[in-house]
């Protein structure tokens, strides 16, 4: 269990100094302009700047889960494939994923590669 925010949820204030989550929101969080902000937990930023998550002990933000979403159509060997890599995607690594994306600016296409190869799955 994590640590729990123990004092009132108000007002959330958006303005030129946050991004929704991103740097500019790390930053503001850092200079203390503000103590709480919404960050995805996949955002390499949360380990990179050792911010602590908090426990939503009234359910008030939707969990983030992968899910993956295919027709009914797909053959049997695409479920497969599509099992196999949901099946291998942790929270951990997508967080690692994206660490890749952010720190190195590598495409996509070869963050995903290289994984499916370091899992076995190309």
């Amino acid at each position: 269990m994590g640590p729990r925010w123990s004092g009132t949820y108000t007002e959330q204030k958006q303005d030129e100094d946050q991004d929704g989550g991103g740097p500019l929101t790390v930053k503001a969080l850092y200079d203390n302009d503000i103590q709480l902000a919404i960050i995805y937990t996949a955002d390499p930023s949360i380990a990179e700047n050792k911010l602590v998550s908090l426990e939503d002990t009234k359910g008030l933000f939707l969990a983030s889960h992968i899910v993956p979403l295919a027709s009914d159509n797909i053959d049997e060997r695409a479920a497969g494939i599509i099992n196999a890599v949901s099946a291998s995607l942790t929270p951990e690594g997508l967080i690692s994923l994206n660490q890749r994306s952010v720190n190195e600016q590598l495409p996509a296409a070869t963050i995903a590669a290289e994984w499916l190869v370091s899992k076995n799955l190309d």
